[in-house]
C-alpha cells in the first residue's frame, strides 16, 4: 500500500505541476494564474495557440529514516484551443515506471471551460485527469479522474469548489477500499502586485481518504517563462488502517510559454 500511495501522489503532482505551467500562457489577464493548484484544478484553460513546456524537480519527503526521500525531472507539455486543454507528462526512467511510481511512460489530462465568469455570473471547467493510465495489480490504481469545478472572482482573490472522482488515480484506498472521492476546493490571488513580476498564492485541499492540503506560489519573469514552488502533505499520516506513511510532496518548475499562432 506505501508504494501505491507515493506513486499516485507522484503522479497526481506532475499533473499538478503540468497545469502551473500556464501561468504566463494568458497575455490577456492582468496577473496569469495557473490552471490548477498544488493538487486541485481551476477553472482556466491554457491560452488558445499556445503550447506550454515544463522542467519540473521533485521530491517525496518521509519522516521514517529507513526511508530515502523520492527524488525525479518530469518533462511536460500543455496545448491550448480555445476553451480546450490538453496535456502530456513524460518520463525517462523506466525503472520509476515498472516501480508502480508513475501510470505508465506518458500520462494524459483534459480540461473543457464550459461557463467563464464576465459573460456568465461564475466560471466552470470539466475535465480529467490520468487518461491512458497503466492499472496496477489489486484493481485500486490508477484510474481517470474526472472532476467539475466552479470559482467565483472578486477583487483580489477567487474561490474554486467542485468535485472529483478517483481521486490521486485511486479507485478505492486503505484496506476498507474507500471509495476516493470528494470535494475539492481552493482559494488564490496575486499577493505582489508587480507590474511584470506579481507573484501569486495558492491553497487547496483535496478530500476522500486520501485527502490532502497544498501551498504554492508562482510569479513569471518574462512574458514567455516562469517559475513556481509547490508543497502539499496529507491530513492523514500514517493511513489509519493500513498505517502506511503519507510523504510529504515538494517540487519546483521552470516554464517556457510559446503561443504557435
Amino acid at each position: 500500500m506505501l508504494s501505491h500511495v507515493k506513486s499516485v501522489l507522484f503522479t497526481s503532482s506532475i499533473i499538478v505541476s503540468t497545469a502551473l505551467l500556464l501561468v504566463l500562457s494568458s497575455v490577456q489577464a492582468s496577473y496569469a494564474i495557473p490552471t490548477i493548484f498544488c493538487n486541485v484544478p481551476s477553472t482556466d484553460t491554457t491560452a488558445s495557440g499556445t503550447l506550454v513546456m515544463m522542467m519540473n524537480y521533485y521530491n517525496y519527503a518521509y519522516k521514517t529514516p529507513q526511508t530515502a526521500d523520492t527524488k525525479t525531472i518530469i518533462t511536460s507539455l500543455e496545448y491550448g484551443f480555445k476553451k480546450l486543454e490538453i496535456g502530456a507528462d513524460f518520463i525517462g526512467s523506466g525503472s520509476f515506471v515498472d516501480g508502480g511510481n508513475y501510470p505508465g511512460r506518458t500520462d494524459w489530462n483534459f480540461k473543457w471551460r464550459v461557463m467563464t465568469q464576465g459573460s456568465d455570473e461564475i466560471s466552470m471547467a470539466v475535465g480529467a485527469m490520468f487518461l491512458g493510465a497503466k492499472k496496477y495489480p489489486g484493481d485500486q490504481y490508477y484510474f481517470p479522474s474526472p472532476y467539475i469545478v466552479f470559482s467565483k472572482a472578486f477583487k483580489d482573490v477567487r474561490l474554486h469548489l467542485g468535485y472529483q472522482n478517483n481521486i490521486l488515480g485511486f479507485k478505492q484506498a486503505d484496506l476498507d477500499n474507500k471509495k476516493s472521492r470528494g470535494l475539492i476546493a481552493a482559494i488564490d490571488g496575486v499577493i505582489w502586485k508587480h507590474p511584470r513580476h506579481p507573484v501569486t498564492m495558492m491553497v487547496d485541499y483535496a478530500g476522500g481518504p486520501l485527502a490532502t492540503w497544498g501551498i504554492g506560489f508562482s510569479q513569471p519573469l518574462s512574458p514567455k517563462i516562469s517559475w513556481f514552488y509547490c508543497f502539499y502533505k496529507p491530513l492523514n499520516n500514517p493511513i489509519p488502517l493500513s498505517q502506511a506513511e503519507f510523504p510529504k510532496q515538494h517540487w519546483i518548475g521552470v516554464t517556457y510559454s510559446m503561443p504557435l499562432k
